[in-house]
């Protein structure tokens, strides 16, 4: 089963940004909203898991897919994570750094 899956952002580094992912899990692909402040200028591609545990991430890329363009931290899964959870990311494409919180997730 897939699932869409929202995740809030709120920047640790200076200006102080919110944003939003959306997480499809049919095709591993992510979607980002944001406001007037750019966190990333990619807003769109796949992802793909590098590690294990407390230390995987998330790793962000471009649709080519070979591209990295930022990660998630903390052991982030979007198949299986659940609403509250969270963690930290980075921009790689910006420097900026971001506090992550699982929303809920719409089974599809």
């Amino acid at each position: 089963m897939s699932r869409s899956l929202t995740v809030f952002c709120k920047t640790i580094t200076e200006p102080e940004h919110n944003a939003n992912f959306e997480f499809n899990t049919k095709d591993q692909t992510w979607q980002l909203f944001q406001n007037k402040v750019v966190m990333m200028k990619t807003t769109k591609g796949t992802y793909q898991y590098i590690g294990m545990g407390q230390n995987q991430l998330c790793v962000l890329l471009k649709l080519d897919g070979k591209t990295r363009v930022g990660d998630i931290r903390g052991g982030f899964i979007a198949e299986t994570a659940q609403e509250g959870e969270t963690g930290t990311g980075h921009a790689d494409e910006t420097g900026i750094s971001y506090n992550w919180t699982a929303g809920k997730a719409i089974e599809t």
